[in-house]
C-alpha cells in the first residue's frame, strides 16, 4: 500500500490509501494530519507495517503547512524505512493525476527525505 497526501488546499488535507495498482482503497479529509493518520489507518483496517511508500504533494504551498506535514511524513518514512516522493502540483491540482505521477516516481526512487517546494522564497515573519 502507498499513502498519498495532498496538503495544498487551505481548508483540508486529502489522504488516500492506494493498493499496488494505484486504486484508492480509502480516502479521508482532515485539518490535522498527525491526529488523523491513526484514525485513518484504523478506519481502513490498515496496519502501518503494510505501508510501502508515501507520495506527498510538496508544493507550491503554505510555508508552515508544508514544513509541518513533510516533517511528519519524513519521520514516518524513516521510522518505517519506506520510500517517499514529493511531487509539485504546478497547474495540475487533480488528485488522480498527481497520484499517477507519484506512483511512477516512487517505483524509480530510492529512500530520500521529502523537501518542500514553496513556489517562491520563504517569507517568515516578514523577513526573506
Amino acid at each position: 500500500m502507498t499513502l498519498f497526501i495532498n496538503t495544498l488546499s487551505d481548508k483540508k488535507i486529502f489522504l488516500a490509501l492506494l493498493n499496488k495498482k494505484g486504486k484508492k482503497v480509502g480516502t479521508y479529509h482532515t485539518k490535522k494530519l498527525l491526529l488523523c493518520l491513526d484514525r485513518f489507518f484504523k478506519k481502513n483496517k490498515f496496519k502501518s507495517k503494510n505501508l510501502k511508500g508515501i507520495i506527498a504533494v510538496n508544493g507550491p504551498g503554505s510555508f508552515t503547512r508544508l514544513r509541518t506535514c513533510l516533517t511528519i511524513l519524513n519521520v514516518l518514512s524513516c521510522f518505517l524505512n519506506i520510500k517517499s516522493v514529493g511531487i509539485k502540483a504546478g497547474p495540475c491540482f487533480n488528485n488522480q493525476d498527481l497520484i499517477k505521477r507519484g506512483l511512477k516516481l516512487i517505483r524509480q526512487k530510492r529512500i530520500a527525505p521529502l523537501k518542500p517546494f514553496y513556489g517562491q522564497a520563504p517569507n517568515v515573519n516578514g523577513f526573506v
